[in-house]
Parts: C-alpha cells; sequence; structure tokens
C-alpha cells in the first residue's frame, strides 16, 4: 500500500498520493454510512482494515497457451421481450467492440 499515484500536466502535479491516502478518501463515504446502519465498532474495524488488505493471489494450474485469433468475431445473441428496452444499444456495442449480434425475440 506503499504505492503512490501520480498524475502530472506537464511538470505540473496535479494528484500525488498514496493509494492507501485515495482509498481512505473513497471509501470514507461508505464508512459514515455504514457507522449508522450496523454496529460503529465492525465499521471502524472495517475502514482501518483497509491498511492491512492485500490483492488476490494467482496460481496457474496449466502452462497457457496463445489461441488462435478468430476469423469472425464470436457470435451472441441479444434477447428481447416486449417491452424492454435497451437491446439496441446492448447490440450496438458488442458489435462495436467485434461480436456478431444476432437479435433473438422471446417468440423466436
Amino acid at each position: 500500500m506503499n504505492a503512490k499515484v501520480t498524475i502530472l500536466n506537464g511538470k505540473q502535479v496535479l494528484l500525488g498520493e498514496t493509494v492507501l491516502t485515495l482509498m481512505r478518501l473513497w471509501e470514507e463515504t461508505s464508512y459514515q454510512l455504514e457507522k449508522r446502519q450496523t454496529n460503529p465498532d465492525c465499521a471502524r474495524r472495517e475502514f482501518e482494515s483497509l491498511a492491512s488488505r492485500t490483492g488476490p493471489k494467482y496460481k496457474l494450474t496449466f502452462e497457457p497457451t496463445p489461441s488462435k485469433p478468430l476469423n469472425q468475431g464470436p457470435r451472441v445473441a441479444v434477447l428481447r421481450e416486449e417491452g424492454s428496452n435497451g437491446d439496441r444499444e446492448m447490440a450496438a456495442s458488442l458489435f462495436m467492440v467485434g461480436f456478431q449480434t444476432w437479435d433473438v425475440t422471446m417468440q423466436d
């Protein structure tokens, strides 16, 4: 948690804080709400545990090999029901990242 985040604009430092400081700032509002909704001592201990948190440790049980590039994007069906919305936006976003999209209604 000693890692530091630095954001520069040219040579001017706009932000220079440790990850822990930024995590505490990010979690502060949730902590204040949590103190009111649950046992305040539990909320305090959880907030204080930020400094001792560690990331997950990954261990592969196999040797990864590169996958073959696809000639076509993966196929995906966008299911929609009468009265639902957002299906066109979802299909468009999937198409823009390389999927072949198929519109499927619940009657199909």
